[in-house]
């Protein structure tokens, strides 16, 4: 199982969603954004990188910001 923990994009990838695996969409996402697969992540992982996106610090925002552009 993995969270995709970055921004929503519309008809690619819902923030914070489980997926079984990474769907087909953001797989061909990542192939032109390589960084986003930092933003797919277990579910075990989940608490600390929501806690860097809430506090705006750390890798996890990082990544998030990158996306965002």
């Amino acid at each position: 199982m993995i969270v995709y923990v970055g921004p929503t994009m519309y008809g690619i990838a819902t923030r914070n969603t489980v997926y079984s695996e990474i769907p087909a969409a953001l797989a061909a996402e990542i192939e032109s954004r390589p960084f986003l697969r930092d933003l797919c992540i277990s579910v075990q992982e989940l608490p600390g990188a929501l806690k860097q996106i809430r506090e705006k610090r750390g890798f996890f925002y990082t990544m998030y910001q990158k996306a965002m552009q």
